[in-house]
């Protein structure tokens, strides 16, 4: 798998921040939802032996499962849903007796489309003394129902080939969003019970039907947030939990789209400055940066790809800075992204490519269950105002980028309810945590895992130097300390590798 493709969404975090189209920035009007009860009488989740569904790597000994579950844990009798399972046996003769759960991010990413990438990323390691199971979420690939919208592959690449302007696409994206969103409701999907309580007692669940007492968490992303979610509703069953680029439950990470971009940004444009190396190669990268996003914009270029022409615009430049930080690892995408800026600003876009092909890969998010979770829990009410004035000192070029109105009718329209108050407060229990982070990282920086890690009291937090988004998955160093943190929670593992 090359490095364009080993992420939770690669290709969408590029598609997204191109198109602004999963960036949704003002408040979801519904009514609010009731919590998820922790039990629920005279329910049982079941469990089922079934075919592998996903590219099954080779030599790896796996039972697949469907799991089952209530939709809406409220109504006891309401209709069910299923959930698609691998879970990866250990090596060991004797395995620990707490398997490694791996929480995915999105939300609404395929985790098990990936698993390929997960076992070389640190899941064989993993395997040596613990089992490791995997799983797409409710709502996602290979679950039933899957809260799909067909075509918005398509309609990138059209909107591409069209070279549409950025209001015309993202007229283009709300209306299809919008249709898809009536086709969900019309399948009597109950929009309002895909979200993060409830994708968390489908962990609870899981655990359980599987037989286990305890288990550990290793989310990423979103899948960071789950996992806190799960050591709030259900902290009996976490052993230890690492939080790898994650996002604290009291913020809004949509109001934050533009500072996190600005701040990856600027880090790149002074780490060249002050290496004699890139400055001489790439001098004054950040005047170069913006002065390519306004030329394109002003008079996009087209690029021959396998597909067919398509127009490249300023903000897919944008877009491919901070999708190299969210792709790519280390001195990869250091290396590449002042490469990339100068090039495009050449105009020698054929260079670029193998990254531009990456940007129009089809991906297999539910563009369902994303807008369910961001519009119920990540979009307050005038937040589209908060973020406008959050990003007032950035680059107007940014501001356009990350900040927009357009997506305000879709999350009135998006009936998944609004976040109770108490989802939004910060987690403070005493479970064992392992906080990791990328200093590089463009969406989910220090800061917020910081801020996770402070109010956490039995956690032990570690910022990655040279590496972006996930960084247990892109980094040696960061596997070496979750392995420890693995083998025991209660003690802060040995961190000597981060100064080699």
């Amino acid at each position: 798998m090359s490095a364009n493709t080993r992420i939770d969404n690669s290709r969408l975090l590029i598609l997204v921040l191109s198109s602004m189209i999963l960036i949704p920035l003002i408040g979801c009007t519904a009514a609010n939802s009731t919590a998820v009860p922790t039990e629920v009488p005279g329910y049982t989740p079941t469990i089922q032996s079934a075919e592998c569904q996903f590219p099954m790597p080779a030599d790896y000994e796996v039972e697949c499962m469907n799991l089952t579950v209530l939709e809406d844990r409220s109504q006891p009798e309401g209709p069910t849903i299923q959930l698609h399972v691998a879970k990866f046996l250990s090596e060991s003769s004797d395995p620990a007796p707490d398997p490694v759960v791996h929480l995915y991010g999105g939300p609404g990413g395929s985790l098990l489309d990936n698993v390929e990438f997960y076992l070389q990323a640190g899941g064989d390691e993993i395997l040596k003394s613990r089992d490791y199971i995997l799983f797409n979420q409710r709502g996602t690939r290979y679950a039933v129902p899957f809260l799909d919208c067909p075509g918005s592959s398509e309609l990138f690449w059209e909107a591409a080939q069209k070279g549409l302007s950025k209001a015309e696409h993202q007229a283009a994206d709300l209306e299809f969003l919008l249709a898809c969103h009536q086709d969900l409701v019309d399948q009597g999907i109950n929009l309002a019970a895909y979200n993060s309580s409830e994708n968390a007692a489908d962990v609870n669940d899981l655990r359980a039907a599987l037989g286990y007492e305890q288990i550990n968490l290793y989310g990423v992303s979103y899948g960071a947030r789950l996992a806190l979610t799960v050591m709030r509703d259900h902290p009996q069953i976490v052993r230890g939990a690492i939080i790898d680029s994650g996002y604290p439950m009291e913020t809004y990470i949509t109001t934050n789209f533009a500072l996190g971009a600005a701040r990856a940004f600027n880090l790149i444009f002074e780490g060249c400055a002050a290496d004699p190396i890139c400055q001489s190669s790439y001098p004054d990268l950040e005047t170069t940066f913006y002065r390519v996003i306004d030329e394109l914009n002003a008079n996009p270029l087209p690029v021959t790809l396998n597909q067919g022409e398509v127009f490249i615009n300023g903000f897919d430049i944008m877009s491919l800075t901070f999708g190299s930080l969210y792709t790519f690892y280390g001195t990869d995408a250091l290396s590449w992204i002042p490469f990339m800026i100068t090039t495009a600003d050449k105009g020698e876009l054929s260079e670029l490519i193998p990254a531009f092909e990456t940007m129009f890969t089809e991906d297999n998010l539910s563009e369902g269950m994303y807008y369910s979770i961001i519009c119920r829990e990540e979009v307050p009410p005038n937040s589209y105002q908060a973020a406008r004035e959050m990003a007032a000192d950035l680059p107007s070029q940014i501001q356009d980028h990350y900040v927009s109105p357009v997506l305000f009718t879709l999350c009135e329209t998006w009936a998944s309810g609004q976040a109770d108050p108490a989802e939004k407060e910060p987690l403070t229990n005493s479970i064992p945590a392992l906080i990791l982070t990328g200093q590089f990282d463009p969406i989910t920086p220090p800061p917020f895992n910081k801020q996770i890690a402070d109010s956490l009291p039995n956690s032990y937090y570690f910022e990655i130097p040279g590496i972006g988004h996930g960084a247990m998955r892109g980094d040696q160093c960061a596997l070496e300390i979750a392995l420890q943190f693995l083998d025991d929670p209660t003690s802060e593992p040995e961190a000597t590798c981060l100064q080699e």
